[in-house]
């Protein structure tokens, strides 16, 4: 049992592996997805389902993460790690809000640190590329990945803290408002609302360096994809420029020798 359930987690070439990939993907979409509806006020007749959703996808994690650590060689290299801490997060902040907090919606602080769990889509994308590499353009789609992982995690996590900061506002009155003002603000546009605090003023800077940043990433990504439909691959054109430069290498001589004799001449 114990090595079906290593396979499962930790062999990218056996079937379970992939199956389970795509659940626990799944499920992380949903989870996310739950939080956000969540904060919504026209969708609080459907609290109880949002609650059952939260428990049932925290559930799930947590099986994987003690699967995970049963699994593992070095258990506490495992515990310790960057991918071991977030699956430690994506689980502690639905049972520490057990009770009081998780009864009645959540409070805004713990909706921030579920935020976490959009990195585990990251995570689970990159298991996937990394089972995909037979192409010669994975490390573009790994970087197109990264730039769509790193804008949705923008998005949300940002989002959720203006929410948190700035709820008191009708613009930020829950996660899909916040997260609309705080998309067109990463993608170089403007607030249409000011905040009313001094944190919601650096939570708004924030949110503009990391647009910029992402937008360089962007750069980058169009960049090298306009390079290899314009010009093909770097592997197909490097033999072309070695080749050239031995021309020139060998035409470096003959052109010395006539040169001399013209001399002479």
């Amino acid at each position: 049992m114990k090595a079906s359930i290593r396979k499962a987690l930790n062999a990218p070439d056996s079937r379970s592996f992939l199956v389970l990939q795509i659940f626990l993907t799944l499920t992380t979409a949903v989870s996310i997805a739950g939080l956000v509806l969540a904060t919504v006020a026209s969708y609080a007749e459907h609290h109880a389902v949002f609650v059952a959703m939260e428990w049932a996808s925290a559930s799930i994690f947590l099986v994987e993460y003690l699967a995970r650590i049963w699994v593992a060689e070095q258990k506490v290299q495992y515990l310790f790690s960057f991918w071991g801490v977030i699956d430690l997060l994506s689980i502690v902040p639905s049972f520490f809000g057990t009770g009081s907090v998780m009864l009645l919606g959540y409070s805004k602080e713990l909706r921030i640190l579920h935020c976490i769990r959009v990195i585990r889509l990251a995570k689970l994308s990159r298991v996937f590329l990394q089972t995909h590499r037979s192409d010669s353009h994975s490390a573009e789609k790994e970087t197109i990945i990264l730039y769509f992982m790193s804008l949705l995690f923008s998005i949300v996590s940002l989002g959720t803290l203006l929410y948190a900061v700035e709820g008191h506002q009708e613009a930020f009155a829950n996660i899909p408002l916040a997260m609309s003002q705080c998309t067109r603000i990463l993608l170089g546009g403007l607030s249409s609302v000011n905040p009313s605090t001094v944190l919601g003023e650096f939570c708004i800077l924030f949110t503009r360096l990391v647009g910029l940043a992402l937008f360089g990433l962007l750069i980058s990504v169009t960049g090298k994809t306009l390079q290899r439909i314009l010009f093909g691959s770097p592997s197909k054109l490097r033999p072309a420029t070695v080749r050239t430069k031995g021309r020139l290498r060998r035409a470096a001589p003959a052109q010395r020798r006539a040169l001399a004799s013209s001399r002479v001449g």
